[in-house]
């Protein structure tokens, strides 16, 4: 039985940036190299392309040439950005310029991981839903407030398209094969990758999700979407419907360590990402993390870093 329905090819960009994310590159190229093989003719063409056509290193350190620049005259029915951990800095106007033009000509645009990152520089989800990797999400939040990015695997909303890691990047892709092509197409592929299955876009990204009880794991979320002003500890349980002594003892067994050391540990998480990937003042990442104080904040960093916050981005912008 024909697997495929009566459609064109599709022409797909990826626009790589220096320390891309490998993985991110692979779970779709291959994908599709997958999906042309059971269709037996050509679904997808896909090109790298680069800001210019000189070498680029992936972050696990794989060269590649990419096939084209952002010159280049060919027509895309979708690009994503692969990026790198430090988009954050990626500041190039004749990049955000082709891009602009690319969305101006129905090009669909994609941010794989902290792809995002280089789409919102250039001003392009504005009113679109999008995710990006948990560990971007603090920062970006800061960074771009007006914009409301979600904790979900992966996002399609209209010509937009993010994931937030390299293997949210074979599930949402599969959702589009799914979306063009019919779901046989996409189970067909996922038979052959020996996958268990392809998630759905609305499972949340977090490590929370694996949590095996439903109160640890709501009491989980609840601090993870309340770090700026923690809540207590009573707060939590009542919120959980339980007991602030059985919720300890359910911490204890499920996690290993205590609720209030579950929710530091999760402030202090938001904290190395607002480090790393924003210029905010010790003070600001310190009230953004929850802290009644810098000095609260600096010990509590120190002790688990070995290092005062401020020596930790100097030694990590090195």
């Amino acid at each position: 039985m024909n697997v495929v329905s009566n459609k064109s090819e599709l022409v797909f960009g990826f626009f790589l940036t220096a320390d891309f994310s490998l993985p991110a590159y692979t779970s779709i190229a291959e994908t599709f190299r997958i999906a042309n093989d059971i269709a037996g003719c050509t679904l997808f063409r896909w090109y790298t392309i680069g800001r210019t056509t000189d070498v680029l290193r992936s972050a696990s350190n794989l060269l590649v040439k990419p096939d084209m620049d952002i010159n280049t005259t060919t027509s895309f029915h979708q690009v994503a950005i692969i990026s790198s951990l430090n988009s954050h800095q990626y500041h190039d106007k004749a990049t955000f310029q082709w891009l602009r033009r690319l969305n101006n000509e129905g090009c669909a645009l994609g941010g794989i991981t902290s792809g995002c990152w280089i789409l919102a520089k250039a001003n392009l989800l504005r009113g679109y839903r999008f995710t990006l990797h948990w560990q971007d999400s603090q920062a970006f939040k800061e960074t771009y407030p007006e914009l409301s990015v979600s904790d979900t695997l992966y996002e399609i909303d209209r010509n937009r398209f993010s994931c937030a890691s390299g293997l949210a990047a074979l599930d949402m892709v599969l959702q589009m094969i799914v979306t063009r092509y019919g779901y046989e197409l996409a189970q067909k592929i996922n038979d052959r990758l020996i996958n268990e299955r392809f998630r759905l876009g609305n499972e949340h990204q977090l490590l929370y999700r694996h949590i095996p009880n439903p109160t640890v794991k709501h009491a989980v979320e609840l601090m993870d979407k309340n770090i700026e002003m923690p809540l207590s500890l009573e707060n939590v349980a009542n919120q959980c419907s339980v007991s602030t002594r059985q919720l300890l003892r359910l911490f204890k067994t499920h996690v290993g360590t205590s609720p209030q050391q579950q929710y530091l540990a999760l402030r202090l998480d938001k904290a190395v990402s607002l480090l790393q990937q924003t210029n905010l003042t010790m003070t600001e990442i310190a009230i953004a993390t929850g802290f009644a104080n810098l000095s609260y904040f600096s010990v509590a960093f120190s002790k688990r870093a070995l290092i005062s916050p401020s020596q930790y981005r100097k030694t990590y912008q090195k």
